[in-house]
C-alpha cells in the first residue's frame, strides 16, 4: 500500500461559533495523516463497484496500467492468457473472447480516481469521479475502525463544503476530533462524534474556554467585551473630552503597545506557579497613568481610562489563562487517546516515553495553533526577566501536562491490548519480530503465509495503524500458496515441483489461467519476484495429440475430405481434397471433448466415441470423447454406428489424422437423432465474450470480513428495497441510493452482503464487426454484485433457498438464474447453460430441482 502525507497547512477559515460567540479558529497540524486503508488492488475493486461493476473482468488489465506498463504491452498479456485459454494461437479471436473492452472510456476514469485516491487526493477523487463515486470511495478508504463515524462525516462534508474534505478525511481518519471540531465547528463536529466524554470536552467548559480565548485572539479587545457581554465598562470612551499637553495614541493603541504584549508572561506565570490569583499589573498601570497625564488628560482621567485598560488586560489574562489549562485535557482526550492503539504500535519499543520526543514536540505545534495566547513569548519579552527553564511557553506548560496523562494511558494499553493482538496473529501464523536496528520503536509482525499476513494488516489498519508493521516471510509464505493452489486446482493437472517450490505447472492451460487468477487474488497484483507465484504450462505430449486427433475428427465431421498425406490441408497428390466448410460439431471448453448440433453426423461418417467422465474439477478428458450429454442421447437412441474414432494418440496438430481402432462400445441399432442443446461453447455472458467462472462469492464489506447473513428485514436504506429470496441484496434505483447502501455496507451494517445498483448503465456496445466467440472457462474471481438485468448481462446467482429459512445445498451454474420463490429451479440463458444444469440436476438433485429455457432468449 502505498503511504503519503499531506504538507501541513494553515487553513485560516472563520467557522460557526460557540455559545457566547466564541468560535475554535481553523489550525494546523504537525500530525502526519493516516494512509488510506486499501491497498491498490482492493482499492480498485472498490472504483470499479462504484463506477462500472461490469468491468470487473479488467481488473488486471488496469492493474497493469496502473503499474505503469503500456496499453499495448498491457493488452498483449490479456490477449496471450485468451489465447492459452482458447488452446491455440488465433490472436484474433483470443482478442475478440476478451471480457471487457479495452478502449472503454471508463477504464480511464477507474484509473483516475484509483491514483487520486493511493494519494490521498480526495477532491481530486470527486472531480474525476463525482459525487456519488466520491462518496463510496472516499468512505471505503477509511481505517475499518472508524467508518461508522467518518463515513456520515465526509459524506456530510462532501454535501456542504467540499472544499475542507481533504482536510476532514485526515481528522476523522486519525482519529483527532479537536482538529475536525477546528473544520466544522465543535457543534457540528459533535454531532458526528460518538463518544460522550470526547463530546464534553469539545462541547462543553473546556471547549467553551478555549473559544473565548480563540475569539479574543481573532476580534482583539472588542471581541473579549463582546464574549464577556460588558462592551460599555470595558471600553475606553474615545468621545471623551480631553484637555492639557499634546495629544496621545488612542488607548486602545496603547493597550496593544503596552498592556497586551504582557499578558503571555502573566500566564506562564501562573501556569508555572500554580497561582489563579489576577495579576495586580502594577507595573503596566503606573506608567500608563504618567503618560497620559503627561500629555491632554487629566492625571483623574487617565487613572479611568488606565483603569479600564487594567480590567480589560486581567480579563485577557483570566480567559487565557482558564485556555491553557483546559488544553492538556482536551488534547489528550479528543487527539491522542482515540490514537493510543496506532501510538503504542509505532512506540512500543521506545526506551523514554513517546512525549519525550516527537509527540511532545507535535502537542506544542499543535496546542499553539489551536489556543491562542496574546502576547510577546516571555523568552523574548524585553520587559520581563527571563527565564532560567522550561516551560517557556503556555503550549509548553501544556504538553508537560498532556504527558502525566499520556504515560499512564500508554503504559496500559501496552500491557494489556498488545498481548490481546499478538495472540491473535500468532494463532494466525505470524510471530512477534525482535527489531535488529537501534532506534527502531515499531512493534512488527511476521508472517509465514499470504493468509496470516493479510490478517496482520486487516488487524493493524483496525487500530489504525499501516501495514509495515506486517512482514512477510516470501520464501515460506510462496511454497506454502504454490501448494495450496496446486491442491484446489487438482493433483491431476497440477503440481509444484520439487526443485521449485514458488512454481505451480499445470498441463491444461485453463487451469494456468485459474492458477494465475488465484495468484493475484491472494497476492494483490504486482509483487517482487522474490516473492510471487508462478503459474506456468507443462507440456503434455498425450493432449498435444489428443487435440490433433479432435481437429482432424472435427475436420471430418464438418465435410472436410483430405488426401492421404496432407491431412487434408492442402491437396494432395494421392487423393482427394476438399475443405471443412461446416460446423455442425465443435470441441468443448475442453479440446479433447466433441459436441455437435445434430447426432446424425456421427453416424454418418461412422464414428463413435468414449463417453467424457464426471469432471466436476474441470481436469479434462485424458482421450478424445463425446460430451456427457450428447452420449446419453446417442445411448438413448440405440442406433448403430461405424467403426468408433479412438485410435491410438498419435501424430501432432496439422499431421494426417489417424486410422480408426476398434470400437470402444457395442454397436447401436436405432437412428440418432439431433439433440436440442447439443453444442460446444461453455457458456459466456451475453453479448461481453466474457468466460463462464466459477461461483462468486460474497462482495467484502471491509477487507477480509463479510457482513453477517441476517436477511434485509429492518435494513432501511432509502431508494433500496431487498431483493426476493436473495438474503442480504438490496436493489437501488437511483446511483444515490445505490451510494448510501454501498457506505452502509462498508460499515459493517447487520444484514447488507450486496447492494444492486438497477439504474447502471449498460455496457458500451462492441465495435463494429467484433465477433465474440465463447472462450475457454476463465479463472475463478470474485465477481461484482449482482446488477439489474440489461440485454448486456445478468449479475451472479445467489444459491436458492428452502421452506423455512434455510439455504439450498450451494450451486452456481454459469449463464443461469435461480427462479425467485422456486428453490432449486434454475432459468438457462443459453443451451451449453441449459445442458449444464441438467448435469448439476442428475449430479445434485437436492440443489437443483428444475432446469428451463429462459422464454424467448435461450441460444446457441
Amino acid at each position: 500500500m502505498t503511504r503519503f502525507a499531506l504538507a501541513p497547512a494553515s487553513l485560516g477559515r472563520r467557522l460557526p461559533r460557540l455559545a457566547g460567540g466564541a468560535a475554535l479558529m481553523v489550525a494546523s497540524t504537525l500530525v502526519a495523516p493516516q494512509a488510506q486503508a486499501l491497498g491498490t488492488s482492493a482499492l480498485l475493486d472498490v472504483v470499479i463497484q462504484a463506477i462500472e461493476p461490469q468491468l470487473q473482468p479488467a481488473k488486471p488489465f488496469v492493474l497493469c496500467l496502473i503499474d505503469g506498463g503500456s496499453a499495448q504491452g498491457c493488452l498483449d498479456k490479456e490477449i496471450a492468457k485468451q489465447t492459452a485459454a482458447l488452446g491455440q494461437q488465433a490472436t484474433d479471436q483470443a482478442k475478440a473472447a476478451l471480457p471487457f473492452d479495452p478502449n472503454d472510456s471508463r477504464i480511464a476514469q477507474i484509473i483516475a480516481v484509483v491514483k487520486a485516491a493511493s494519494q490521498g487526493k480526495w477532491l481530486e477523487v470527486l472531480s474525476k469521479g463525482g459525487t456519488t463515486v466520491g462518496k463510496i470511495v472516499v468512505c471505503a478508504a477509511l481505517p475499518p475502525g472508524v467508518k461508522s463515524v467518518g463515513c456520515p462525516v465526509t459524506d456530510y462534508v462532501i454535501d456542504n463544503n467540499k472544499q475542507l474534505l481533504d482536510d476532514a478525511w485526515d481528522a476523522v481518519s486519525g482519529p483527532d476530533w479537536w482538529k475536525l471540531a477546528t473544520l466544522l465547528g465543535p457543534q457540528t463536529a459533535c454531532q458526528f462524534i460518538p463518544i460522550a466524554e470526547i463530546k464534553a470536552t469539545l462541547c462543553g467548559p473546556l471547549g467553551e474556554a478555549i473559544g473565548a480565548a480563540v475569539a479574543l485572539a481573532e476580534g482583539g479587545a472588542k471581541a473579549l467585551a463582546d464574549a464577556l457581554g460588558d462592551a460599555s465598562e470595558l471600553l475606553v470612551d474615545f468621545t471623551e473630552d480631553v484637555s492639557g499637553q499634546d495629544p496621545p495614541m488612542a488607548p486602545e493603541k496603547y493597550y496593544q503597545t503596552f498592556w497586551g504584549p504582557q499578558n503571555h508572561w502573566y500566564v506562564l506565570m501562573a501556569l508555572r506557579g500554580g497561582s489563579t490569583t489576577v495579576p495586580d499589573m502594577g507595573l503596566e498601570y503606573s506608567p500608563c497613568v504618567g503618560y497620559f497625564d503627561s500629555h491632554k488628560a487629566s492625571k483623574a482621567t487617565a487613572q479611568k481610562w488606565c483603569g479600564k485598560l487594567r480590567q480589560q488586560a486581567q480579563a485577557q489574562f483570566k480567559t487565557s489563562l482558564a485556555a491553557a489549562k483546559a488544553a492538556p485535557a482536551t488534547y489528550m482526550k479528543s487527539t491522542l487517546e482515540p490514537q493510543l492503539p496506532r501510538l503504542v504500535l509505532e512506540h512500543f519499543h521506545a526506551t523514554t516515553s513517546p512525549m519525550a520526543g516527537d509527540l511532545y514536540t507535535d502537542c506544542v505545534y499543535t496546542v499553539r495553533d489551536r489556543v491562542p495566547i496574546y502576547g510577546v513569548l516571555p523568552q523574548q519579552n524585553p520587559m520581563k526577566s527571563k527565564l532560567g527553564s522550561p516551560p517557556f511557553t503556555a503550549w509548553e506548560w501544556a504538553c508537560k501536562e498532556v504527558r502525566t496523562l499520556f504515560d499512564p494511558a500508554f503504559a496500559a494499553y501496552k500491557a494489556q491490548g498488545v498481548p490481546a493482538l499478538s495472540a491473535k496473529l500468532i494463532n494466525a501464523g505470524c510471530k512477534v519480530w525482535t527489531p535488529t536496528s537501534k532506534g527502531d520503536e515499531k512493534l512488527r509482525y511476521f508472517c509465514d503465509s499470504w493468509q496470516g499476513y493479510a490478517a496482520c494488516k486487516a488487524e493493524v489498519a483496525a487500530l489504525g495503524a499501516s501495514e509495515t508493521h506486517c512482514g512477510l516471510d516470501g520464501t515460506q509464505a510462496g511454497a506454502k500458496l504454490a501448494a495450496q493452489i496446486a491442491a484446489e486446482l487438482g493433483a491431476k493437472r497440477c503440481t509444484v515441483p520439487a526443485t521449485s517450490l514458488r512454481t505451480v505447472q499445470c498441463t491444461r492451460p485453463w487451469k494456468v489461467t485459474k492458477c494465475q487468477a488465484r495468484v493475484d487474488q491472494v497476492q494483490g497484483g504486482s509483487v517482487d519476484w522474490a516473492t510471487a507465484v508462478s503459474c506456468v504450462a507443462r507440456e503434455d505430449p498425450a493432449f498435444v495429440a489428443g487435440k490433433a486427433q479432435v481437429q482432424s475428427l472435427l475436420f471430418k465431421l464438418n465435410g472436410g475430405v483430405g488426401s492421404k498425406s496432407s491431412g487434408g490441408t492442402t491437396a494432395g497428390e494421392a487423393g482427394a481434397w476438399k475443405p471443412a466448410t461446416g460446423t455442425d460439431c465443435k470441441s468443448t471448453w475442453d479440446p479433447l471433448a466433441i459436441v455437435c448440433n445434430s447426432l446424425q453426423v456421427l453416424a454418418t461418417h461412422g464414428v463413435n466415441l468414449p463417453e467424457c467422465p464426471a469432471d466436476p474439477n474441470q481436469d479434462g478428458a485424458d482421450v478424445p470423447c463425446l460430451a456427457p450429454m450428447l452420449f446419453d442421447a446417442v445411448q438413448e437412441g440405440a442406433m448403430k454406428v461405424g467403426p468408433a474414432f479412438d485410435g491410438p494418440l498419435t501424430g501432432v496438430a496439422g499431421s494426417t489424422p489417424a486410422a480408426p481402432g476398434p470400437a470402444v462400445r457395442a454397436p447401436m441399432n436405432a437412428p440418432l437423432k439431433p439433440v436440442p442443446g447439443a453444442f460446444s461453447a461453455p457458456p459466456a455472458a451475453r453479448g461481453t465474450g466474457m468466460p463462464g467462472i466459477a461461483a462468486p462469492e460474497a462482495a467484502p464489506v471491509e477487507r477480509g470480513r463479510l457482513a453477517p447473513l441476517t436477511g434485509t428485514r429492518g435494513v432501511a436504506i432509502q431508494g433500496c428495497e431487498p431483493v426476493s429470496g436473495r438474503i442480504g441484496e438490496l436493489a437501488c434505483t437511483t446511483p444515490e441510493a445505490h451510494a448510501r447502501c454501498e457506505r452502509a455496507r462498508l460499515a459493517g451494517t447487520a444484514g447488507i452482503r450486496v447492494c444492486q445498483n438497477t439504474a447502471a448503465r449498460p455496457g458500451p456496445p462492441a465495435p463494429a464487426g467484433t465477433v465474440h466467440r465463447a472462450p475457454m472457462p476463465g479463472p475463478t474471481v470474485v465477481a461484482p454484485p449482482p446488477a439489474a438485468d440489461t440485454a448486456t448481462m445478468r449479475g451472479p446467482m445467489t444459491p436458492a433457498t428452502v421452506p423455512g429459512g434455510r439455504l439450498a445445498p450451494s450451486v452456481a451454474i454459469p449463464g443461469c438464474e435461480p427462479l425467485a420463490g422456486q428453490p432449486g429451479a434454475f432459468q438457462c440463458v443459453t443451451r451449453d447453460a441449459l445442458t449444464a444444469c441438467e448435469r448439476q440436476r442428475i449430479a445434485n438433485p437436492a440443489a437443483v430441482s428444475h432446469c428451463q429455457a429462459m422464454p424467448g432468449r435461450t441460444r446457441p
